[in-house]
């Protein structure tokens, strides 16, 4: 993480953070960012990012009108792939991997017949259906996205103590069993730093606003991930 430019960052702000090293005992000193909270009630959007909004929005209306002459508009030999192509690619930039074909065999599979990746791709899918359904009754909160994630990591190499909840401990993003120095990215630290970063953005998603939708959509989701609130 570069931390000369971040520390002079306009968008954030960098925090002192300090841990051991499971198995070797060291104990390490490094920085972590925090991004600013809340999010701005009235961004400062640029024409281009406004026209990228408004192109994106025109997208969506149009398969929003496909859709809706469809019969039944939520026919499962429709949806069903759709979900599970989008399942494989998220997994896949997680590191998980497996084909096409290997998801759709994992809806007839029992679980002690799965794969491990194909566990955790029909845990996206699970996670994927259960968060529309529950969107339907519900609004977006922590604690509806913690439900989600919970199901997302059951039964994964993942899952551990803090699943289904705010995380409890410090991560980071990059190469395995490397420092913590060499991380691309350091997220907020665990604690109270994390917890009102995910009250301010529960609050600001559903705070009625003016900002473009597929803005306010990709503004939540950037806030999303550098709180990054799950191990």
């Amino acid at each position: 993480m570069d931390l000369d430019r971040l520390a002079n960052s306009p968008i954030g702000r960098l925090v002192p953070i300090s841990g051991v090293t499971p198995g070797t005992g060291d104990t390490w000193r490094y920085h972590a960012f925090v991004p600013p909270q809340p999010l701005p009630v009235t961004p400062a959007l640029d024409m281009a990012a406004l026209n990228s909004a408004s192109k994106a929005a025109m997208e969506v209306a149009r398969l929003d009108q496909a859709v809706s002459q469809l019969p039944n508009p939520r026919i499962l030999v429709l949806v069903r792939p759709v979900v599970r192509r989008e399942a494989a690619s998220t997994a896949a930039l997680e590191g998980t991997y497996a084909t096409f074909g290997d998801v759709l065999e994992a809806d007839f599979l029992e679980d002690r017949q799965l794969s491990s990746e194909q566990r955790e791709i029909r845990n996206y899918v699970n996670a994927t259906e259960k968060g529309v359904e529950l969107l339907d009754t519900y609004p977006i909160s922590v604690g509806l996205v913690s439900h989600l994630q919970e199901i997302l990591v059951r039964g994964t190499s993942s899952e551990a103590y803090d699943s289904g909840g705010l995380r409890q401990r410090q991560v980071y993003i990059g190469p395995r069993n490397r420092p913590i120095s060499e991380a691309r990215y350091v997220p907020p630290p665990e604690g109270m730093i994390l917890v009102e970063g995910m009250s301010d953005w529960e609050k600001w998603v559903n705070t009625a606003s003016d900002v473009p939708l597929v803005a306010k959509i990709a503004l939540a989701h950037y806030q999303f991930e550098s709180l990054h609130p799950f191990f």
